[in-house]
């Protein structure tokens, strides 16, 4: 059970970062950001993509939090929008 939460918790980590945020960086954005952000996805991709080569990881309980917590952490929007942001505002 440990196992399939680390894992959705990862393979959410990785598709919001790959399809979300790297996508989306524009060239004003700070290379700590960058290089967090790319860490962090690469990181998440060697926990998705390990079973496929054998190596099943067995998380503790406390990695599993961590992970979990990171992927609460990560996925919401960082500030609601704005009337000026709306795609449909005048």
């Amino acid at each position: 059970m440990l196992l399939a939460i680390y894992l959705g918790a990862a393979t959410l980590i990785l598709c919001k970062g790959l399809f979300f945020t790297i996508n989306h960086m524009g060239r004003h954005t700070t290379l700590r950001s960058r290089l967090a952000w790319l860490l962090l996805t690469t990181a998440a991709l060697d926990v998705v993509i390990s079973p496929a080569f054998e190596r099943t990881p067995s998380p503790s309980l406390g990695g599993v939090a961590l992970v979990v917590a990171l992927a609460c952490y990560v996925l919401p929007q960082r500030r609601p929008m704005s009337f000026n942001d709306r795609k449909d505002a005048p």
